[in-house]
């Protein structure tokens, strides 16, 4: 009625069929969601992975900054190098100009303790002659000439020398020569300088002669011989 009925065999030999287990199953169902799970996350909130040009593109760009960056670090040391050299250099110049500030003032001191022990002036002019010297060499007038004046308000000047000689042929001769204008004359001064004489002239005396300006009044003169 319900169909043949087949005999159950009995075979001690075959294998029994194993179902997966459980754990098994869960455990890759795991990973995929897992997998699913990180890719679905790197897509959403990472920013997009790079493809083989960007990435190349990128690391050169980070080689020239790198590049950039060492080429500024160079530089500033330079400049700061630079700095401390000026810096330097300028302390250098401080202390210098301080030695050659007591150098002047010691100078200075030198020349008024000389000055007065000149004798006077025997004119006793506005301007004292204190004291001159002149040589004649290779056809110019060396001078060195020591003024002083009773007031200390700077004073203009013009010099004139009067060279007296002989000429080249033996006859005797006399010119006026300008050097030229020194400086306003305070309490006291000491003026040196040269002026080119006429060719042939054997200079042996000369007049000196301090005027207030070109033509101006006589503030002071003196005679003195050539050496």
């Amino acid at each position: 009625m319900f169909g043949r009925n087949r005999p159950v065999v009995f075979d001690p030999y075959a294998r029994r069929r194993r179902r997966m287990p459980a754990w098994l199953v869960s455990l890759f169902i795991g990973a995929a969601l897992g997998s699913g799970g990180l890719w679905w996350a790197q897509t959403k909130w990472l920013p997009p992975r790079l493809s083989v040009a960007e990435g190349r593109d990128l690391l050169a760009r980070h080689q020239a900054a790198q590049a950039q960056l060492a080429t500024q670090a160079t530089a500033l040391e330079e400049l700061r190098q630079a700095r401390d050299g000026a810096v330097a250099e300028l302390a250098r110049l401080k202390a210098s100009a301080g030695s050659e500030g007591r150098a002047l003032e010691e100078a200075r001191a030198t020349l008024d303790a000389l000055m007065e022990a000149l004798p006077p002036d025997p004119r006793d002019g506005t301007v004292a002659v204190r004291a001159a010297r002149f040589a004649a060499r290779g056809g110019q007038l060396g001078y060195t000439l020591a003024l002083s004046q009773a007031g200390t308000a700077p004073r203009a000047l013009t010099l004139k020398l009067v060279v007296e000689g002989e000429s080249a042929s033996g006859t005797a001769r006399s010119v006026e020569l300008s050097p030229p204008p020194p400086p306003p004359l305070g309490r006291k001064a000491l003026l040196q300088g040269s002026v080119a004489l006429p060719s042939g002239l054997q200079a042996r005396q000369v007049t000196v002669r301090v005027l207030a300006r070109e033509g101006g009044e006589s503030l002071g003169m003196r005679v003195l011989p050539v050496r």
